[in-house]
């Protein structure tokens, strides 16, 4: 027999079940704790408090500041960030001390450079970021002996701050990667301007021909040089473009304060004294052929030539010392370069073994021209030039 099913009570039942679960949920997320709102904040940065003074403005870029009052001015920079800032002493005004120390304990002192900008007074300022905040006095002084009036130092008003940093540098490079420990290996002695100069000029930046033509970032390697070193040289790798594979040696020669830039692969550069006292034990009379290329100081001995006659025999033998990489490349390459010295000094009745050291040469990319001296030990000097749009040299001075 057919029986009916009566529905309704089964779906009250589910209906009922279905509000209970919602309740539970709803009571449980109304009665769940509170997550503490995360407010988002700058933890890679700190900053620096400068007080202002009557005597002179700070320049740095408008990015860095955060506050300014007539009286200090706050900075917020990234920790790790190398920090350019450029002091204008007021007219009758030099700076005369900068101290860095850690707003948190004024005995930890912060270290730092200061260079001339070659814009008359004006210095510039250079530290890596800690990451700790600091606070940074300027101190100036009369740059004349002669006394200032009391009534023109009460009508001054403390000088507000240059914020718009247009600062140019050599080839307009970008230098970056300096730290603390990079800065403290110079001695104190490092220039990012004198190195970003030596460094353009070395690679030809501006030559078309140059393979360093497109270069505008310059960085400093953690990768450590481990090759052979000359007892008080500062050697590091830099590389170009963010490209680690792209690199070369840099060696500064702290007795004569010049950066040199040469292919890692090359021999190790030395300085110009060292070079000079092994020249006499490195030098062959009568070679005939180019002796040993090092990079950026290389060297090229032999050369020899010889006249018979019944009783005389006449030798030559140059090496000449301490020659630039980038200049003989300029000039053609080590074998035009040393033929046409070697020609020069033939000519003009030079025998003998002669050894020669480059003192100095200048190039202009733009001019296509370049020059050089060379001096000798016979006691001349030889005084060259090359012009690369007509490939011809010419010297003077035997």
């Amino acid at each position: 027999m057919y029986k009916k099913r009566n529905n309704r009570v089964l779906l009250t039942l589910v209906l009922l079940i279905a509000g209970l679960i919602a309740g539970l949920i709803i009571l449980k997320a109304a009665t769940r704790p509170k997550k503490p709102q995360v407010t988002e904040t700058e933890t890679s940065k700190h900053q620096i408090l400068i007080y202002k003074s009557s005597g002179g403005g700070v320049e740095f870029e408008q990015k860095w500041l955060k506050k300014e009052t007539d009286t200090e001015l706050k900075l917020s920079i990234t920790d790790g960030t190398m920090v350019t800032l450029l002091i204008h002493p007021k007219s009758g005004k030099i700076l005369k001390d900068v101290t860095l120390n850690e707003t948190d304990n004024v005995h930890n002192t912060v270290d730092y450079l200061v260079n001339d900008t070659g814009d008359g007074d004006k210095k510039r300022v250079n530290f890596v970021m800690p990451d700790k905040d600091i606070l940074m006095n300027i101190t100036y002084a009369d740059k004349e002996t002669e006394p200032v009036l009391p009534a023109q130092e009460t009508e001054e008003e403390p000088e507000t701050a240059y914020v718009e940093q247009e600062t140019e540098t050599p080839y307009n490079l970008k230098l970056h990667g300096l730290t603390a420990e990079i800065l403290t290996s110079y001695m104190g002695r490092f220039n990012d301007q004198a190195f970003l100069q030596q460094l353009g000029d070395d690679l030809y930046i501006r030559n078309e021909a140059s393979d360093y033509r497109g270069v505008r970032d310059v960085t400093f390697s953690d990768e450590e040089y481990s090759g052979p070193k000359e007892k008080g040289n500062v050697y590091h790798y830099v590389f170009f473009n963010n490209d680690k594979d792209f690199k070369v040696l840099c060696t500064y020669f702290p007795q004569e304060d010049r950066y040199l830039f040469t292919d890692p692969n090359t021999a190790l550069p030395v300085s110009e004294s060292e070079s000079q006292s092994e020249t006499a034990a490195e030098t062959s009379a009568g070679t005939a052929s180019g002796g040993s290329y090092g990079g950026g100081s290389g060297s090229y001995g032999g050369g020899g030539s010889t006249q018979t006659g019944s009783t005389t025999v006449t030798s030559i033998s140059l090496d000449i010392m301490q020659v630039s990489k980038n200049l003989v490349e300029f000039c053609g390459g080590k074998d035009r370069f040393y033929d046409q010295v070697f020609h020069y000094v033939e000519l003009k009745g030079l025998s003998g073994e002669i050894v020669g050291t480059m003192d100095s040469y200048k190039i202009d990319p733009e001019k296509e021209k370049a020059s050089f001296s060379i001096s000798l030990s016979s006691g001349q000097t030889i005084s060259g030039s090359y012009n690369k749009s007509s490939n011809e040299f010419s010297f003077s001075g035997l």
